[in-house]
Parts: structure tokens; C-alpha cells; sequence
């Protein structure tokens, strides 16, 4: 008797838990600022993973200058970072950034720094994913399939523009190098130089070597608009908490509404 008595008090424990933190959450939602935020072009092969969309905003790359609170030194990655954003006609976009929560009002989302450089920050709010239910996710999963051709188009183009660069940036850009990878390197070798393993001169050429590969292998895969996909864009309404935390809400594509 005991033992069914605690076996129900734990599953009463875990269901009022579980309705707390959605009651909890339900509120932040009801009560959060909607904002509507854009998304950046996606590879229609990847957008589209199972029953939701993976998605990329146009705010999820911040410029360093935009930090106000740094004292100028700079911030280091997987650090909490706060944008506060401001409406430009139908889209908010980033005015500032601070490492600490800003203090007084405004509305700003709250983030993880995923990549930096001296000039920008990749950020990861929490909200790069879009649950659906069955029939909206068939939807959007035919719907993206209507750009492939063109984005087959894109895909070949880039593959020749990345032909044409010099042997040693093809090699980086087939070994999957990226801007991530690159700062991990430099981070090494700044260990590497304070031990005087490698001499400085060295080490100069090493970060200009895969500094301007990368740069290369960046504009040759950014493709002229003429050959740019004609899939729709994704707009997303997100409602943003006291706390800065991250809701979405409704999704918008090619005409039509989804939640």
C-alpha cells in the first residue's frame, strides 16, 4: 500500500511539474513583446529536418562595435550576450549588445556566442527551430522542393568558382576549414607564442594564410543575386520575455500562416 501510495505521489509530483513549467512558459509567451524577425536564405536540402525548420536570422550575425559594455576587451565565446533590438519598418534589428543585462527598458533577446572575430558574433538565441504538425510540415517539406533546380544551379556555380582559386585554398575549403575552426587555431597559437614555441614571424604568416583563404573561399561561394533560389523567405513571429528569453510563435511562408 506504501508503495503505491509514493508511486502516485511521484507521478503527481512529475504532472505538476510539468504543468507548472508550461503554465510558466504559456505566460512568458502571453505576456512577451512580439516582434518579427527575418530570416537569412537557407539551402532548402537542410532547412527542413523531420517535423520542424531549422532556421538562421538576419540577427544571429551582430557586429563586435555594437557591444557597450566590453571595456574594451572582447568577449569570449559560449559567454551570455544580450541584443537589444529596435523596429526598421516591418523587422527588428540589432542597435546594441551587452555582455550584462541591460539595465531600464527596451527590448532585447538574450543569446550564446557560437563564433567571434574582431568584427562579428555568431549568436544562438534558442529559437533556430520550428515544431509543426504533420500537415504544415508535408507542406513546407513539398513547398522547398520547388527552388532545387535553381539551387542545384547555385550549388554548381559555386563549385566553379571554387575551381578557379589557387590549390591550397580548394584544399582547406575540402577539408571543411571554417571561421569556427580558424579562431580555435589562433587561440593556439597565442599559447604557442607565449611559450615561444613558434617565433612570431611564423606565426603571422600561419593567420594571414588561412585568414585570406577563407576570405577567398567565402566570396566564391557567395553567388551573384541573378543566380540566387527562388524559394520564399521564412519570417518569424517571436515573443520576447522580461528576461530576454526567446519564444517562437508563428511562422510565415510563401502567403501563409503557421503556429
Amino acid at each position: 500500500m506504501n508503495k503505491k501510495i509514493g508511486f502516485i505521489t511521484v507521478i503527481g509530483l512529475q504532472l505538476f511539474f510539468l504543468l507548472g513549467t508550461v503554465s510558466f512558459h504559456s505566460s512568458q509567451i502571453a505576456k512577451g513583446t512580439k516582434i518579427l524577425l527575418e530570416t537569412t536564405p537557407v539551402d532548402p536540402f537542410s532547412v527542413f529536418r523531420g517535423r520542424y525548420v531549422a532556421l538562421r536570422y538576419k540577427i544571429s550575425q551582430v557586429h563586435t562595435d555594437l557591444i557597450r559594455d566590453a571595456g574594451g576587451k572582447m568577449p569570449q565565446r559560449y559567454s551570455t550576450v544580450y541584443v537589444a533590438l529596435e523596429k526598421k519598418s516591418s523587422f527588428w534589428e540589432p542597435v546594441a549588445a551587452y555582455l550584462h543585462k541591460p539595465k531600464g527598458g527596451g527590448t532585447y533577446l538574450r543569446g550564446k556566442i557560437d563564433y567571434l572575430d574582431a568584427r562579428e558574433m555568431d549568436i544562438q538565441y534558442g529559437i533556430e527551430s520550428f515544431f509543426l504538425n504533420e500537415k504544415s510540415a508535408d507542406e513546407i517539406e513539398k513547398g522547398t522542393w520547388r527552388g532545387s533546380r535553381d539551387w542545384r544551379k547555385v550549388q554548381e556555380a559555386t563549385k566553379r568558382r571554387i575551381a578557379q582559386l589557387p590549390e591550397e585554398d580548394q584544399r582547406i575549403f575540402r577539408a571543411n576549414l571554417t571561421k569556427s575552426w580558424a579562431n580555435s587555431l589562433n587561440k593556439e597559437i597565442d599559447e604557442w607564442l607565449r611559450e615561444e614555441i613558434l617565433p612570431n614571424e611564423s606565426a603571422i604568416k600561419i593567420r594571414e594564410k588561412y585568414s585570406r583563404a577563407l576570405e577567398r573561399i567565402a566570396a566564391a561561394q557567395n553567388v551573384p543575386e541573378e543566380q540566387e533560389t527562388n524559394i520564399p523567405p521564412l519570417t518569424v513571429e517571436v515573443s520576447v520575455a522580461g528576461d530576454g528569453r526567446g519564444y517562437p510563435v508563428k511562422l510565415f511562408w510563401d502567403g501563409k500562416e503557421y503556429h
